[in-house]
């Protein structure tokens, strides 16, 4: 019960024996990674920072690619977890704690082109108003940091409290993301000319109409176009697109 807080002398449980929840698993197909933390002293005075660990294997055997211990002042920090997006991203979430700061909800990254052992700077979820002053010390089994569905959106649930009570706890959600992954879309969206406002014969001129499908419906997520006629250079173009000026016989709108 070594974490301090402010206000009490009633301190809280580090729970330095154990690794956090979850280790993480992640199959990149030429390496495979897992990621994983626990609570360490810091500073050798009890000041918790949370270590967290990266490990590959590339077909030879689990080894650790990358590590390091998170703990940037002199508060503590622990109860973290630690997950890893869909192109290599890491989040890690924790709780945070000194003499002048109540338990508090926060996160930091490391972007899969940063530099190897190193977290960016912290960011806030949520500021606790109060400590915990029941003897039990425990606070929560334990914080998640998960991914969702669409391998980009890191989801982090931890605890904090509204004053200082012995453990009426309260739970924050956090949700974000990193633009590396969400930029990392190499799928390309689905294109359709839907009409063709071509004049009757003897006409000169052609008109066309089109939309792009990214997954959400009919225009979402589409950056633009590029048009092309009877094979010259790709150039930006918006619908509807009009030509005039066709010689007579086929032409190929693309």
């Amino acid at each position: 019960s070594c974490i301090t807080q402010p206000g009490t002398a009633q301190g809280l449980d580090a729970i330095a024996d154990r690794l956090m929840h979850r280790l993480q698993f992640r199959d990149f197909g030429t390496y495979q990674a897992m990621v994983t933390n626990l609570t360490v002293d810091a500073n050798g005075a009890n000041m918790a920072g949370v270590r967290w660990y990266e490990l590959r294997n590339t077909g030879a055997g689990w080894s650790v690619y990358q590590q390091a211990t998170f703990a940037p002042d002199s508060d503590s920090r622990w109860m973290g977890s630690i997950a890893m997006d869909a192109v290599g991203n890491l989040a890690l979430g924790y709780t945070v704690s000194g003499s002048t700061v109540y338990p508090s909800i926060r996160y930091t990254v490391h972007l899969a082109s940063d530099p190897l052992n190193s977290m960016r700077t912290e960011q806030s979820i949520a500021t606790g108003a109060g400590s915990q002053t029941s003897s039990a010390a425990r606070w929560g089994d334990y914080s998640s940091m998960s991914v969702s569905p669409d391998g980009c959106d890191f989801v982090y649930v931890n605890q904090y409290l509204r004053g200082t009570t012995p453990a009426e706890w309260y739970t924050r959600m956090g949700n974000f993301g990193l633009d590396s992954c969400w930029d990392n879309d190499t799928t390309s969206p689905d294109t359709f000319i839907s009409g063709t406002g071509t004049a009757g014969p003897g006409s000169t001129t052609a008109e066309f109409t089109f939309y792009g499908d990214d997954g959400g419906g009919a225009g979402v997520n589409i950056a633009g176009f590029e048009c092309s006629l009877d094979g010259s250079t790709f150039a930006a173009c918006t619908s509807p697109k009009s030509y005039t000026g066709l010689a007579n016989g086929a032409h190929t709108f693309q």
